[in-house]
């Protein structure tokens, strides 16, 4: 059994962190999952070579939702560079 180790910014660990964020995104109250999740995703895409920017968009709409626009706008610019 393989243990636990820094992710591999794979495709594949960008989609599971998708659907945990997801999951969480469904749920009342999970903010910090929600921002844990799409953070990793958007690292994972960014890290992988991914050049669609659509986490990092998904991460700026949602502090932008969550009243946090400065960093939104960060994210969003980011999305729009790539």
């Amino acid at each position: 059994m393989k243990s636990w180790s820094a992710p591999d910014y794979s495709p594949e660990y960008a989609r599971a962190s998708y659907l945990a964020y997801y999951c969480y995104e469904q749920q009342v109250n999970k903010l910090n999952e929600q921002l844990y999740f799409m953070s990793q995703t958007a690292i994972s895409e960014v890290m992988g070579g991914c050049r669609e920017g659509l986490a990092l968009h998904s991460m700026g709409q949602l502090l932008y939702d969550y009243g946090n626009i400065n960093r939104a706008h960060r994210y969003l610019s980011a999305a729009i560079d790539m």
